[in-house]
């Protein structure tokens, strides 16, 4: 599926650039990953139910592809805008005494859309720094132990997910130039509003914990 979407997106982009060629908008073509996790563990009254706390990425079952175009407004800056498909998977344990290092583990994954829009400043010849706003739209979000899930509140009465579908987060960054129309880009992204609320089953409303996500992305990223 994959290498599908990533034959698409290329065809997509190729297209693209015809337009674009006789025009002051750079385009490129976009391929990594992005990693995702919240930024709040979740223990329960005095540890007696232990808890829920990020464990790992699992950097093999994630990808991302996209599309990012750049228009210059000044001498050194440029207007980045970039929308990337990531399909990514987060591990998190489940412990259920007072060691946060023993327990079940389990996988979320998620699929999403991000959007950066961002002010590229250009520090050095092949360095630009990155900064601004990002946009995740979440399509979906599911654990692989569904136990776990009811066991941290991540469904409503209706058996539903809590999660919401859209956060905006602060963007920080730069891109360098590898080779040509070549290079890397790295952002971090810290969210702004809370996802989700998640305590231990059983335990009082008020332990509520309430989450912001926090994702990074590191790309190639090739100018056509």
């Amino acid at each position: 599926m994959k290498y599908l979407l990533f034959t698409l997106v290329f065809i997509t982009t190729y297209n693209l650039n015809a337009k674009f060629k006789d025009s002051i908008i750079n385009l490129s073509f976009i391929s990594g990953i992005y990693i995702y996790e919240f930024n709040n563990d979740v223990t329960s009254l005095n540890n007696q139910n232990g808890g829920f706390r990020f464990s790992s990425i699992r950097y093999y079952d994630n990808y991302c592809l996209g599309l990012k175009l750049q228009k210059n407004i000044t001498r050194r800056k440029q207007i980045a805008i970039s929308a990337i498909y990531s399909k990514a998977e987060t591990e998190f344990l489940r412990y259920t005494n007072l060691s946060a290092n023993d327990g079940t583990f389990t996988k979320l994954k998620l699929k999403g859309l991000v959007l950066n829009t961002m002010i590229q400043y250009q520090a050095l010849k092949i360095i630009k720094i990155n900064y601004g706003f990002s946009h995740y739209f979440n399509f979906e979000n599911r654990f692989n132990n569904e136990e776990i899930a009811k066991e941290v509140s991540w469904y409503n009465e209706a058996g539903k997910s809590k999660m919401k579908k859209y956060s905006i987060a602060l963007c920080a960054g730069f891109e360098v130039k590898i080779y040509k129309k070549i290079s890397f880009e790295l952002n971090t992204m810290i969210g702004l509003n809370d996802l989700i609320g998640l305590k231990i089953k059983n335990e009082p409303d008020k332990y509520f914990v309430q989450q912001k996500i926090r994702y990074t992305g590191l790309t190639l990223n090739y100018k056509l």
